[in-house]
């Protein structure tokens, strides 16, 4: 995987699968903008991810266990804006 990525969702839904996906260089990003529809974003088990996201009528939301051994490094950083709809992350 490169550095990043931009997703837009209107009135539907996308699922970005990052789960066979390397970072050469920490953090990657994902920009995502959703109006009435969702962004899901699959990633590694063992990845720290950030969420960084303003919802107005929404939610973005880390829908993954947490765990005992996490590492400090910041794997991906997800920002964006969501109105009416969601961003999640899972794995």
């Amino acid at each position: 995987m490169g550095t990043g990525a931009d997703v837009t969702a209107l009135f539907g839904g996308y699922e970005l699968d990052l789960r066979d996906a390397e970072v050469a260089d920490r953090p990657a990003r994902i920009s995502a903008v959703t109006m009435f529809g969702g962004v899901d974003v699959i990633v590694p088990r063992g990845w720290n991810v950030r969420l960084d996201v303003l919802p107005i009528f929404g939610g973005a939301k880390d829908e993954r266990p947490r765990r005992e051994a996490e590492h400090e490094d910041i794997d991906l950083i997800v920002t964006g804006f969501v109105a009416f709809g969601g961003i999640s992350v899972s794995d």
